[in-house]
């Protein structure tokens, strides 16, 4: 989105409040430059960050226009700063429940921030250390949800495909990460995704139960070629069977999540060499216990886990259940077949100060230990509206180079930023 674009957005925004249809309108926001520091060597990671978050709402009766816009921008390049539309959509309020239409970013399942059966949104792999949406890109797409007394029923269509945002050919990122040729990227023939869940409560605990379509958000070799390069890549397709729940037990709170995938390449062009059949079925689960002590300290603890049930394959010269990495499914079980997560936040001085940390250790094997991850965040209103945010990342790995940790160990980092909320 180009900077006239905006201005004009925010021109028309201005005139409709005052005309005669009488709309609403609100705004938030933040401006949060900040800075990434490795201690190990003094230097800073010179990677994209987003300076500022906009989120502008025009509403009128039972529909609003919602738009979430962002600056986006690199301390060595500032005249390159680029604005983001993250979402604009109609949202439609009608009493049997909620219409979406637009550039919108999606939320399913009920664990926190490892969510096996979201899938609906691909990731900005720059963000991937951040919470929430903030690590989500949104997608042309729709939904309509329906309230059936103590059921809810969402439908979604997503009218493209989209992938992850990857760190292509970043001195700063530790893995390094070659951008594919446009010639090797195979077309999907029919792009659309779609999905429904269905959401009730029984037994005072709410569950869902969904099913999603949907193509990998990374690419993957599919195809052998007798070209330069030797192979294509392409997006295989997935189909996910979801179900989640969450219990609340007093100051004890329960989230589980599972999905079920199969995974196929469907791609078949008879001018190749050799294929790459692919048909994977694996399983993604998060175990999640929170709990709420007296003296105001939220506890949370994790365990997820990736298990590949079955794996065939042609054009492979090793086991393919070895080699097999998941499209879809939480980013870091991706790199990692298990890890246990244990977290704490608590605030003092009427919540002007919050300090939380949490840890994540890379567990292959239940009694073999293969690397962590630590984080440090606090953050400090020193002023009304003005926030001090100090954070530390810590990367260890193993012996082991091939492992994810290990490779990461460099992204080690101390983060400094100074925030402002409107």
């Amino acid at each position: 989105m180009r900077k006239s674009q905006l201005l004009i957005l925010i021109s028309i925004v201005i005139l409709l409040q005052n005309s005669v249809f009488a709309l609403g309108f609100s705004y938030s926001g933040e401006i949060n430059p900040s800075l990434k520091y490795q201690p190990s060597d003094g230097t800073l990671l010179e990677l994209p960050f987003r300076i500022s978050n906009i989120d502008l709402n025009i509403y009128h009766g039972n529909f609003e226009l919602q738009s979430k816009v962002a600056l986006e921008t690199r301390w060595e390049d500032l005249d390159e700063t680029k604005i983001q539309l993250r979402e604009l959509y109609l949202h439609w309020y009608p009493k049997f429940g909620e219409v979406k239409i637009g550039k919108i970013i999606h939320a399913w399942g009920y664990a926190d921030q490892n969510n096996p059966t979201d899938n609906l949104n691909p990731y900005n792999f720059y963000y991937l250390f951040d919470t929430g949406i903030e690590r989500k890109i949104g997608s042309l797409s729709g939904s309509i949800s329906v309230n059936l007394g103590n059921m809810n029923v969402e439908g979604i269509f997503i009218a493209e495909h989209n992938s992850n945002k990857l760190p292509y050919n970043e001195n700063d990122f530790p893995i390094e990460i070659n951008e594919p040729s446009k010639d090797a990227m195979l077309e999907l023939e029919n792009p659309y995704e779609y999905g429904i869940r269905l959401k009730h409560n029984i037994f005072d605990f709410d569950y869902s139960i969904s099913y999603f379509h949907c193509y990998d958000r990374s690419p993957t070799i599919l195809e052998e070629v007798l070209t330069i390069p030797p192979y294509n890549l392409g997006y295989r397709k997935n189909d996910m069977i979801g179900l989640d729940f969450i219990k609340f037990l007093g100051d004890f709170t329960i989230r589980t999540e599972s999905a079920y995938f199969f995974t196929t390449n469907q791609y078949n062009k008879s001018n190749f060499s050799s294929k790459f059949e692919q048909d994977v079925q694996y399983l993604q689960y998060v175990i999640q216990l929170e709990y709420n002590t007296p003296i105001d300290v939220k506890l949370t603890t994790q365990f997820m886990g990736n298990y590949i049930v079955s794996a065939d394959g042609s054009g492979f010269n090793t086991d393919l259940k070895n080699i097999f990495v998941p499209g879809v499914g939480v980013p870091f079980l991706s790199f990692v077949d298990r890890g246990i997560s244990f977290g704490a936040n608590v605030f003092f001085f009427d919540d002007r100060l919050k300090l939380e940390t949490f840890t994540l250790f890379n567990i292959e094997q239940f009694d073999e230990y293969s690397g962590q991850m630590i984080a440090l965040n606090s953050s400090y209103y020193f002023l009304q509206n003005f926030e001090v945010e100090l954070s530390y990342l810590w990367i260890v790995g193993n012996d082991d180079e091939n492992n994810f940790l290990t490779k990461m160990e460099d992204f080690s980092h101390l983060s400094v930023g100074l925030k402002y909320n409107f």
